[in-house]
């Protein structure tokens, strides 16, 4: 703590100043001050815990300068110092809830005892203070909460709260709802750093005259209802906005959502439901934003299974480059639409993480399996920027796997190439395969069984019935279509080729994935 000592007499401060330990008082600092007026001028720059002021000075005596000293530090404790046993001065003493009176000459245990009572004293206050603190912040914290829902039967207890709190809320009062939430969590997020930064929101209200009150919902999103009449214009809110960003930025990444500006208490509800939808599309934005009012259009499933369905080729004809293309217009697709939730478009991005991995097994190639299960990192992604990144991660992975796993011969890795492009080709035959590779049929076969273990009819049909499992996925595509699409112009010998793969009909295997 910080002790100020203020007296005339050069003496008496030294005297004190060597004799004292002060530091076993708990006072690491002492500074001095000759009158009153210096004394204001040390207390207003040090903001000291204790003074020990004499009573009689020159200039400004101790009564005075305790007058002036109780208008901006209420809770320093005050000892007085005097030769004179003026009953005056022990009234101005008590009414100026003085902790201590030490009579002239100095008595050094007496000194150490008017110290370690105002040493305590300032500490019971303290406590005080801080429980006094956590009971209105609690209070606080209740209504931001009850607020947030739409006032019904809980309308005695908010007005309740009201008069508690002494919040000059009226009919005219404006607000408006910023939601805050953090990446990492509020849990993680260091504590002083966010304490400074809604400090330094507190003194820009403070500016204009208004003011807010906050809560943590979920353990997840900061509540902060900004209240008076300076709310009312909306250049102030996106500079209150601008710059809980810029104090936030060192600290941790967020997203910050601005409800609009209402009038009446009755009206909160409808400023924060707006900021909770805008945090829904926070999804689709950057790190660090600011989310306003914005249009938000119907997305198009076609057109989102259309570039699932293109994604899905590309990948199955090893044209990595198209399907990252694919990857693109869907990203810039969904990220201007806004109108999937989250969950949605992390489904969707599962079925594309899913092509990636037919891929691998259906074109035989090896690669190293990733730290944690697909899904889980989907659910670990807090943006579709995230998502869209990990997706082209692990394309590229996909693509350089499929490069260094290419053991066979250049005739052999041309003979595949054809059948993922082809497939679908109900002409495709071993003599085509062979003539794209410029091998004749016998040395063909030959060299592809060699190299890959199985003949190329056998390679084409496990292929096509592979591409067969995917498309029986969706149950709009009739079994005859999906025939069609992966060669077979009789749908009775795809039948029968499928069970004789799966040991099921595609009929019985779509209805087992069904069930």
């Amino acid at each position: 703590m910080k002790l100020l000592l203020i007296d005339d007499e050069v003496i008496t401060r030294k005297g004190l100043l060597s004799s004292i330990d002060w530091k076993a008082l708990q006072i690491h600092q002492v500074l001095e001050a000759e009158d009153g007026l210096q004394g204001l001028e040390l207390a207003r720059k040090y903001s000291p815990e204790i003074v020990m002021t004499d009573i009689r000075m020159p200039r400004m005596d101790g009564i005075s300068f305790a007058e002036k000293l109780r208008t901006f530090l209420p809770n320093t404790s005050i000892i007085f110092m005097s030769g004179y046993s003026d009953k005056d001065y022990l009234r101005a003493a008590i009414r100026l809830k003085a902790v201590s009176y030490v009579e002239k000459p100095i008595n050094n245990e007496e000194v150490a005892r008017a110290v370690t009572e105002a040493v305590r004293f300032h500490e019971m206050m303290e406590r005080n203070q801080y429980s006094e603190y956590l009971h209105h912040q609690e209070k606080a914290s209740q209504l931001t909460l009850a607020l947030t829902r739409p006032i019904g039967a809980n309308r005695d207890d908010i007005l309740e709260l009201i008069r508690e709190l002494e919040l000059p809320f009226n009919s005219g009062t404006c607000f408006s709802i910023f939601l805050l939430t953090t990446v990492p969590s509020f849990e993680s997020t260091e504590d002083e750093g966010l304490s400074s930064a809604l400090q330094q929101l507190q003194k820009l209200c403070q500016g204009r005259s208004c003011d807010y009150i906050c809560a943590l919902k979920y353990n997840s999103t900061l509540i902060i209802c900004l209240f008076g009449d300076a709310i009312k214009d909306r250049s102030f809110i996106a500079r209150l906005a601008n710059n809980l960003r810029e104090q936030l930025l060192p600290i941790c990444s967020f997203f910050l959502a601005t409800g609009p500006s209402v009038v009446g208490i009755n009206r909160i509800y409808d400023s924060y439901n707006q900021a909770a939808v805008l945090m829904q599309g926070s999804f689709f934005c950057d790190y660090n934003s600011i989310l306003t009012e914005q249009d938000a259009s119907a997305a198009d499933n076609g057109y989102i299974e259309q570039e699932y369905a293109h994604f899905s080729e590309f990948v199955s004809r090893r044209d990595h480059e198209g399907a990252a293309r694919s990857a693109l217009s869907l990203f810039e697709y969904l990220r201007k639409s806004r109108s999937l939730l989250a969950s949605a478009v992390k489904d969707l991005y599962f079925k594309l993480f899913i092509s990636l991995e037919d891929a691998y097994r259906v074109q035989l190639i090896s690669c190293q399996d990733s730290p944690a299960p697909v899904w889980d990192r989907i659910l670990s992604c807090n943006t579709l920027k995230e998502l869209h990144e990990m997706l082209i991660d692990e394309l590229q992975r996909l693509s350089a796997a499929a490069a260094s796993s290419l053991q066979e011969s250049g005739p052999v890795s041309l003979m595949k190439e054809y059948i993922f492009k082809n497939y679908s080709d109900a002409n495709l035959s071993v003599k085509s395969i062979s003539e794209y590779a410029c091998l004749s049929v016998s040395y063909a076969c030959t060299l592809f069984k060699s190299e890959t273990g199985k003949t190329l009819n056998q390679f084409l049909t496990e292929y096509r019935m592979e591409k067969a499992r995917q498309l029986l996925q969706d149950p709009r595509i009739r079994v005859a279509d999906i025939s069609a699409r992966i060669g077979y112009l009789d749908g009775g010998y795809f039948s029968k080729s499928f069970k004789k793969v799966t040991g099921l009909s595609p009929t019985d295997y779509r209805e087992k994935l069904m069930a």
